[in-house]
């Protein structure tokens, strides 16, 4: 099978007042650029980060921006999960411009839409999370509907988690893993079972664990 997507680490900026905004942005912009992203594509994503920070200000009183680097159909891509816990919002209302509740010119969402190639979002009375993906505008690419949010154990240089798609023509296979413990040792045994699962040819599932196993086997170890 070809290996899809292994991810790495998220990310997380806490947005917790106006002065965190540029942070945010600046997190957003330094992903960009580190994927490839030529000026243009990276303005775009450093819009939509300051437009989805400042509503998390402005309308929930903080939240936080979760980046991290996705694959695409011809390469990298961003993504962006904005996440607060306000009192939700009618999204259908607020991507249309001139919707405002904060006494602004409303086009934050809409703009948000317009820039990015994937938005998705949920909001209900315990919060919202609005998703923004983007990948450079020229050269076909799309999206391919796959994707998790990973964290470290209190922000943990190394994670002990990881996770891997895989696919071919007639097959989607996803792989979570989860090393033992915290830190260098789990971080090590989830590295182990990712690199294994991305270079085997494996269809059976009982065939691929046991690669696996024996790719772990001098690891502390893990959950797969």
């Amino acid at each position: 099978m070809h290996a899809l997507h292994a991810g790495g680490v998220t990310h997380a900026v806490p947005v917790d007042d106006a002065s965190r905004v540029g942070q945010a942005r600046r997190c957003a912009v330094h992903v960009a650029q580190t994927v490839g992203f030529d000026e243009d594509d990276t303005g775009r994503v450093a819009l939509v980060a300051t437009e989805l920070a400042t509503n998390m200000v402005k309308h929930a009183g903080g939240g936080t921006m979760q980046v991290q680097a996705i694959s695409g159909t011809q390469g990298k891509g961003v993504e962006l999960i904005a996440s607060d816990k306000g009192q939700g919002f009618d999204f259908v209302a607020c991507l249309a411009d001139g919707h405002s509740t904060a006494g602004t010119k409303g086009i934050g969402l809409g703009a948000v839409a317009r820039q990015a190639q994937v938005v998705d979002m949920f909001a209900d009375a315990r919060g919202a999370v609005v998703m923004a993906r983007f990948f450079p505008r020229q050269g076909g690419h799309r999206d391919l509907r796959y994707g998790a949010s990973q964290r470290s154990y209190k922000d943990d240089p190394l994670c002990g988690d990881g996770w891997s798609v895989a696919y071919d023509e007639a097959l989607r296979t996803a792989m979570l893993v989860d090393g033992l413990g915290h830190g260098a040792p789990a971080h090590d045994a989830a590295r182990a079972a990712m690199h294994a699962f991305n270079a085997s040819e494996a269809r059976n599932p009982a065939v691929a664990m046991d690669g696996l196993h024996q790719a772990m086997s001098g690891t502390r170890g893990g959950a797969v």
